[in-house]
């Protein structure tokens, strides 16, 4: 993503909001075979959000 990445962070956080607290990583994912019998390939990274709220 290069430069990009914080526009992607950025993006997330304005939804969420400013009393929500944001932690992640990026992995790269997606990795499985083009085709039956060929070998596996990475071919993308990935962005992982997980939201937990709580309700009083």
């Amino acid at each position: 993503m290069g430069d990009r990445v914080e526009e992607e962070i950025e993006a997330v956080t304005a939804r969420l909001g400013k009393q929500a607290h944001a932690t992640g990583f990026y992995s790269y994912g997606e990795i499985t075979p083009f085709a039956p019998g060929v070998a596996c390939e990475v071919h993308n990274q990935t962005m992982t959000i997980t939201t937990i709220s709580e309700r009083a």
